[in-house]
C-alpha cells in the first residue's frame, strides 16, 4: 500500500491510528479492572484530557489541519 503524497491526508491517517490503538488500550484497561477502579480512572482521566483540550486545544487543532 502506497502512503499519501499529501502530509495532511497524512496526519490524519496516524490521528486514526493513533486514536483507535489508543481506545483498544484503554478498552483493555477498563475490561482488566474492577468496577471501582474502572470508575477512577475514568474520573481521573476526564479532567485530564479536558485541561490538556483547554489548554492545547488550538495548537492540536492547527496542527491536525496542517497549519
Amino acid at each position: 500500500m502506497m502512503r499519501p503524497d499529501d502530509p495532511v491526508q497524512r496526519r490524519a491517517i496516524m490521528v486514526i491510528v493513533l486514536l483507535l490503538t489508543g481506545a483498544s488500550g484503554i478498552g483493555l484497561v477498563l475490561y482488566l479492572l474492577p468496577w471501582a477502579y474502572t470508575l477512577i480512572f475514568v474520573a481521573l482521566v476526564i479532567p485530564i484530557m479536558a485541561f490538556v483540550r483547554w489548554r492545547w486545544g488550538e495548537a492540536i487543532d492547527r496542527w491536525l489541519l496542517g497549519g
